[in-house]
């Protein structure tokens, strides 16, 4: 085997350092002083929460038409009169993954008016998009890598969409070539110099959409930045057959949004660490046969006010909606009331005081706890989604 020595390496204008523009290829192990990537950093460099969509906290299915079943990508239909679909969180992936979201057709569209479409989409805070610079000439490029899978090819929309004062977009249609097989696609998008900053703030800034269906009200390109109008919603789409076809099916994970020309390989973060971005927005608490969410007193004695903490501050004051009250008990003293109803005041990011009230059973400023009623599952669900 023969060997290559050198001490130093030089560019061909005789200075350091050396730019490789196409890439080095190593077999061996590289060490180095420290590794700096030219856009970005070498951990956090997707942007997207839950692109393995590996979170699932709501639903594994549903038959709904505009839910979340993985957590932070949401289905959205409008208009359409006969479409009824399964949207599912699927075991299905490509090497490497190990989850999908999957769509499957069971009641098709016969045709698609000019006003129905159906889209994937997820949303995404103006804080975490400052380093972009959009809005004068130094605004940067993204890239947008993802991994798809139809039973059925052709054209489909993809859509960046930013929410400020003017609202802005740019369509980026992508082609299934091969049915039944994960495909990964990337996309470039160049940074948006003449719209405005994107605000720093914790409201929706940032929209990737991918277009399942669309009339031809939304299919309008924009291949570059420009203000929105509807008609761009999934400019260039054209594949309609998924809604048409029965059994059609459609599956998207690998979701990466990061700086730069470039999309590097995805960054696969730990379930808790996705689980805890999640719950950011959105979280879900159970509890069965009296385990117990939260304590505090009788106010009187038919009603129990009780301080839940909720384990990560979420994104906003959120909205809070519970199971069916008789699923809920007040706990005191050994004994169980059945709870007749239940809500919130003083919600914040951080918190929430319950109040749950029962027949009877308590006694002013005795403490209690906020429970399960035996035999029964109670569930909060907290949402501060975009």
């Amino acid at each position: 085997m023969s060997e290559i020595r050198v001490t130093n390496v030089l560019g061909e204008n005789g200075n350091s350092p050396v730019n490789f523009t196409k890439g080095i290829n190593m077999s061996g192990i590289v060490t180095a002083t420290s590794f700096v990537p030219s856009q970005g950093q070498l951990s956090h460099r997707n942007k997207i929460i839950n692109g393995g969509m590996n979170v699932s906290q709501r639903q594994t299915s549903s038959t709904n038409s505009s839910v979340f079943v993985v957590d932070r990508f949401k289905a959205e239909v409008t208009q359409m009169d006969q479409l009824v679909q399964t949207l599912e969180q699927s075991s299905d992936s490509p090497d490497g993954f190990g989850k999908s979201i999957k769509i499957t057709t069971t009641t098709p569209e016969t045709s698609i008016a000019s006003n129905e479409q159906f889209r994937i989409q997820t949303k995404l805070e103006g804080q975490d998009f400052q380093d972009l610079e959009y809005g004068g000439s130094s605004a940067k490029t993204i890239t947008i890598s993802f991994y798809v899978k139809a039973s059925v090819t052709g054209t489909f929309g993809f859509t960046v969409f930013r929410s400020e004062s003017t609202n802005r977009v740019i369509t980026a249609p992508y082609t299934i070539s091969s049915a039944d097989t994960w495909e990964r696609k990337i996309i470039t998008i160049p940074g948006d110099t003449a719209g405005a900053a994107i605000t720093n703030d914790n409201a929706e800034r940032f929209r990737l959409m991918w277009g399942l269906a669309a009339g031809s009200d939304y299919t309008t390109a924009s291949s570059s930045w420009g203000n929105y109008s509807s008609a761009n919603l999934l400019g260039g789409h054209v594949t309609n057959t998924l809604v048409t076809t029965d059994n059609a099916t459609w599956q998207l994970t690998g979701v990466q949004l990061e700086v730069g020309p470039v999309a590097t390989p995805f960054e696969h973060r730990s379930f808790a660490d996705e689980l805890q971005r999640c719950k950011r927005y959105f979280q879900k608490m159970e509890r069965t046969n009296q385990e117990v969410f939260c304590s505090g007193y009788f106010e009187t004695n038919t009603k129990g006010r009780y301080a839940l903490v909720f384990p990560v501050e979420l994104r906003s004051d959120p909205t809070i909606t519970f199971s069916a009250a008789s699923t809920f008990t007040n706990i005191n003293t050994g004994s169980l009331g059945t709870g007749q109803t239940i809500d919130t005041t003083s919600t914040t990011p951080q918190s929430a005081l319950v109040n749950c009230t029962v027949n009877s059973g308590g006694s002013d400023g005795q403490a209690c706890l906020l429970g399960a009623l035996t035999g029964q599952t109670a569930t909060m669900s907290i949402s501060a989604e975009l």
